[in-house]
Order: C-alpha cells, then structure tokens, then sequence
C-alpha cells in the first residue's frame, strides 16, 4: 500500500496483482496432515531478545511440541541450536507439507502459506528492507496482532489473537479474482 501511495502522486491509479503464491491453490500437494509441531522459518536478522526466547514463549502456548526449523542455507546460513529437527533448503513439496501448530517467521511467504493453510503464526521483521512488507500485509489483512517486536510479546499474547481469520479468505478470493482478470485483460 506504500507504493501504491507513492504511484498515486504521478496521478496512476496502480492496479496490485497479488504474489503468486496467494493465486495458487496448492492443495494437490499435501500428503502429509501433522500438526504437532512448531515451525520456524526465518531467513533474516534475529528477532529482539533473540529467537531461544521467542521460542520459549510459543512453547507455553504449545505445551510438547516440538521445534521444526527451515533454514536457507545460501539466504541466510545459521546454525540452530533451539530446534529438534533442522531441515536445510526444503523442496516445495516439503514446504506444503509442513502443516505445523504455529509459524514463527521474518518471511512474507511464510506469512501467507500460513494464512492459506489456516496455521496459527507469529512474525516479525527485525530488518527495515522487510519492514513495507509487513506493513502492507498488517493493512490489507488485519494482521497487527501477529506481527511482534520482540520475543517477551509471544508471551503476553493470547493463542486467539494469532487465529487466522474468514476475513482473510475473503480478501484472499478478492485479490485472486482483481489478480486473473488483470492478467487475463493484460497478456492476452
């Protein structure tokens, strides 16, 4: 929505096409249903008060469940010492079908696959190249609540405030539909 402010100064009224991973349904892919789990997916600088705290806090949320991390080796290589298991440059595959609990994640695709798939999830950006992104997601979505500053917030919120919404599809069939048609009227 920042851009969009900034194109409305050159007096164009910008049409947004969503990111193709908001147009793609990408139910044919899920073989695997476990939620048990927390899933970390975190390709930026460490959250304030680091992640072993944010962690802590979504376990006592999510008493018993184990911590699943994703990490990019060539995005951001880190080594993880406060998940059970590490999975380096998952395939897509692998990606959809880690239907966790919670996501604990810097990433804007993180975000939306687990608005999608209806997980409960906590974000944050600890990066200002990030920061438009995260604030275009908390106006277009309603998304304030899941997005934090710090490791301590975890801990103060309710597990009702991180749900995703039917709101949420709405805007997501919203967008798809504004999306296609812009494609359809523009390549063909």
């Amino acid at each position: 929505m920042l851009f969009q402010l900034e194109i409305k100064k050159l007096n164009i009224d910008p049409i947004v096409t969503s990111d193709p991973t908001i147009l793609y349904d990408f139910h044919e892919f899920i073989t695997h249903i476990d939620q048990s789990y927390i899933l970390t997916y975190l390709i930026g600088k460490e959250i304030q008060d680091g992640h072993k705290k944010a962690i802590k806090n979504l376990k006592l949320k999510y008493p018993n469940r184990k911590v699943i991390s994703i990490v990019s080796p060539y995005d951001n290589p880190q080594i993880i010492t406060w998940a059970d298991k590490v999975i380096y440059n998952a395939s897509p595959d692998e990606w959809v079908n880690l239907n966790a609990d919670c996501v604990y994640t810097d990433s804007f695709h993180g975000v939306i696959f687990s608005m999608k798939f209806n997980r409960d999830f906590v974000c944050y950006y600890s990066e200002e190249q990030r920061k438009s992104r995260f604030v275009d997601m908390s106006e277009r979505y309603g998304i304030a609540s899941h997005i934090v500053s710090n490791g301590d917030v975890i801990g103060i919120r309710s597990l009702e405030d991180f749900k995703t919404s039917e709101k949420i599809h709405s805007i997501f069939k919203e967008q798809i539909s504004v999306s296609i048609q812009f494609l359809k009227d523009n390549l063909i």
